[in-house]
């Protein structure tokens, strides 16, 4: 016969049950904040990355406007330059894209080497003496190839291009 009085069955979690969901959830935490931490390689190729995707701007918005459109090195950064009336070079204004930029943190720009095409010679400037090389994007893409080397914490991104090749990141170290 059924006993009506019995108690019902206790519902809800038991305590172990609880402690074993909890260590799940920081196991994955922990590994999720790891997974977010980037190194310095990473942070050197986003902003070689962003650098090359500028130039590739630079040198595709030369090409639509129909005038020569430069980069240069200044300080701890670059910027797009324009030819003005008198010939000089000058900072491009207006242009939120090719505005003037500081490297990212700690990350640096160690050496610029712009290739004359016709006798093969190289600039091979340091950070510090390229201010006065300009790596010139042609509206006929008849451009120079180049380099540029960036550098954090001992970690080098190279970002060069050739004529008629696309402008690419690579990591001398691999």
């Amino acid at each position: 016969m059924f006993r009506r009085n019995a108690a019902p069955p206790a519902r809800g979690f038991t305590l172990i049950e609880i402690l074993v969901v909890m260590v799940l959830i920081a196991i994955t935490v922990s590994l999720a904040s790891v997974k977010f931490h980037r190194d310095d390689r990473q942070v050197l190729r986003d902003e070689a990355l962003k650098l090359a995707a500028l130039l590739a701007h630079a040198r595709d918005e030369a090409i639509l406007t129909g005038a020569p459109i430069g980069w240069q090195a200044v300080d701890s950064g670059y910027r797009f330059v324009r030819r003005s009336l008198d010939r000089r070079w000058e900072e491009m204004g207006g242009d939120d894209t090719l505005r003037s930029r500081r490297l990212d943190g700690p990350v640096k720009l160690v050496g610029v080497d712009i290739i004359d095409p016709i006798t093969g010679t190289r600039t091979g400037e340091t950070a510090d003496r390229a201010a006065n090389n300009v790596i010139v994007f042609l509206p006929s893409a008849a451009n120079r190839s180049f380099r540029i080397m960036l550098e954090l914490n001992g970690t080098r991104m190279r970002i060069r291009s050739d004529p008629g090749t696309d402008i690419v990141v690579e990591d001398p170290s691999a």
